[in-house]
Parts: structure tokens; sequence; C-alpha cells
């Protein structure tokens, strides 16, 4: 077996890991992105289900990684464009069929169900404190980069490799320029690291939804969360710099005794840091100070299913929180119930489009 292939499955494994245990980073409260019970995921039914989920998914994910590794590894380009297709909804459908059956525990079991309630919004004036250098560090590992490329300018070759095929070998080429030598740091890495930043300046004013049988501590929680999680928002954004930057040394000639897949290391250990931060800290961060204790106050709590789609999709118009935290999985979605967060997402789809039109008129 091959280094690449090694890597290939080395890149996929966390993603199936992090699928597998998901339901066990969940609330108690909300499983399978369904309100429930607090004591109901204590259950021996759901408990079953549970472990029928994580045991069916990681086997499916497994078989068709298996099949990969097997049958189709030397086939270029099948891995980047398939697997994640074959992956992902494989996941999927191990929730949403949990999920129905979750629907069909909870009728056994006694819900409290209050009528009038209105879910509170998430963003708030007060955001939890947080230090600026933290925000500063990747821009100045990107002036560090930037500085590097400028005094190394004059000895980077006329023609620059940009493209490297599964072999290692570079199979296209650019004419040198000062779009061309930046072109991974400016027009792929800044947009990323500004839309990150982005996200980690929203997740420091969410607050926990107030729709919890214990506020005080839940609040707690979330308020630990939200910082360790701004934190990963800014490691991230540093790996994918660092990976950007050894990217460009090799086309540059700096580093071209660099093995090509020495470059993507970096965002290979993305995933496993995800993963562990999950695991450390729960959804919404319910793991942390486990020895906290409040009176639980049952008349807290509001059915408010029907403003999430699937579990998945929230969308209330009443509600001014434009982030929310994620029912199912880690982190944060939007509230597609407002308009801004629709220009939004149409500016960040728009915005890698002009790049890569910008580019192509560049070559042209």
């Amino acid at each position: 077996m091959s280094f690449l292939i090694l890597l290939d499955t080395a890149t996929l494994l966390p993603l199936i890991v992090v699928f597998a245990v998901m339901p066990y980073l969940s609330t108690p409260d909300l499983q399978f992105g369904i309100r429930v019970p607090y004591n109901f995921s204590k259950q021996p039914e759901f408990l079953h289900l549970r472990r029928q989920y994580t045991i069916l998914v990681a086997l499916l994910q497994a078989i068709v990684l298996t099949i990969y590794v097997v049958f189709f590894s030397r086939i270029p380009g099948l891995f980047e464009t398939f697997m994640p297709i074959l992956i992902v909804p494989i996941g999927f459908f191990g929730y949403f069929r949990a999920r129905r059956k979750t629907l069909r525990l909870r009728g056994h079991y006694k819900q409290s169900e209050h009528s009038g309630g209105k879910i509170i919004a998430y963003m708030v004036r007060d955001p939890i404190r947080w230090a600026p250098i933290w925000f500063v560090l990747p821009w100045i590992e990107l002036s560090v980069f930037i500085a590097i490329g400028v005094l190394y300018y004059p000895h980077i070759p006329n023609i620059l490799a940009t493209h490297y095929g599964a072999g290692g070998q570079p199979n296209r080429f650019s004419v040198k320029s000062y779009l061309t030598v930046f072109e991974l740091l400016i027009l792929v890495y800044l947009p990323s690291l500004i839309l990150l930043e982005a996200f980690a300046m929203a997740v420091l004013r969410v607050l926990p939804n107030r729709n919890s049988r214990t506020p005080r501590k839940a609040g707690m929680q979330m308020r630990g969360f939200n910082k360790a999680m701004y934190q990963l928002f800014i490691i991230i954004a540093c790996i994918l710099g660092l990976s950007m930057f050894l990217d460009s040394a090799k086309e540059w000639g700096l580093l071209s005794g660099l093995p090509i897949i020495i470059t993507t290391i970096p965002v290979i250990v993305i995933v496993p840091l995800v993963l562990l931060f999950t695991v450390r800290t729960g959804q919404t961060g319910w793991k942390l100070y486990p020895g906290a204790v409040e009176k639980p106050n049952e008349e807290q709590v509001v059915d408010d299913d029907q403003y999430w789609t699937g579990g998945l999709v929230y969308h209330n118009k009443e509600d001014e929180s434009l982030l929310v935290p994620k029912r199912y999985g880690l982190g944060y979605t939007f509230n597609f119930g407002k308009r801004f967060v629709w220009i939004l997402i149409g500016i960040v789809i728009a915005t890698p489009l002009i790049v890569i039109t910008l580019v192509i008129i560049h070559v042209l």
C-alpha cells in the first residue's frame, strides 16, 4: 500500500469517527435533533438505539473505505471527488434513521409541554471577555509568510509549478508574477482568515438558549464552550496559513525538496483536533463544569422542535439571533429565518467565484 493511500485513509478515518460518536456528544435533552425529557437518554431502549446507530454508521463507512482502498485507490482524483459524496450521506442516513426511531420512543415517555413560551434571543450586548492577541496571531503569521515571499522573490523561477498530480509530479504551470507567487496566501488564505475570524467574533456573542432546565449552569457551560471555540477557530486559521505557506514555498523553490504530501499534513490535523475538542467539551459545553449543581426547573423547558427542520436547520423569524448552537453536531448554525443570513450566504458564495473569475481573467 502506497503512502498516498495511507494518507487518504488517515484523512477519512477521523471523519468516520466523528459521525460514529456524535450522538454521545449531544446534550442529554437533545437527541438526534429532538428535544426529549432529560432522563430519556438513559433509557435502555434509547441506549440500544444509540449503539445501533454507531455500529451501523461506522460499519457502512468502513466498508466503503475498504472497497476504495482495495479496488479503486489507484484511480487519480477518485478519492477527492467521490469519497466525501459516499461517506457523508451514510452518516446522514444513520442520523435520520435514528431520529425517526427516537420520535417513536419519545411517545412512550411523559414529556412536559408548555405553550406560549418564547425562545430567548442568543445575541446579547455583553459578550464574554476575550484576548485580542488571539485575533492578531494569524495576521502576524501571514505577514511573516508574505515577508519571506517578498525577500525570496528575486530567486523564484520564472515558471512556477502550481499543481501536482497523484504521483507528486507537477502537471500545471504559471508564469511568475506577484499574483501567481502570492495566489495561495492572498486569494485563498486571506478570505478564509477573514471568514474564520468573523465566525470567531460572532461566537463570542452567542449565549445558550435559555430553554434549559438548568439555565445558570447552561450559561456557564456555554460561555466556556464559546471561549474555547473562538480559540479553536483561530488555531484552525493558523494551521491553514501554515499549509498555504508550505504549498507556496514549494512553488517558489524555497522548499523544492519537500514532498507534496507533507504540505497537506497540517490540514489533516484539523479533523482530529476538532474531534478531541468535541469529546472534551460536548456540544454547547455540556460536559464542562460537571461539579456545578443547579436545581432543575422543568417549567423552564419549552417544546421548540417546530423551529428545527430535521433537527438541523433552524428558522425562527421572531428570534433576533443570526447564529445559534447546533442541535446535532459541533458548533453553530445560522438562523435561516432571518433575511440577512441569506444575504451573508450569498456573499460567501460569491466571493470565491469572484476570485476565480479574476484569476481566469489574469491567466487569459
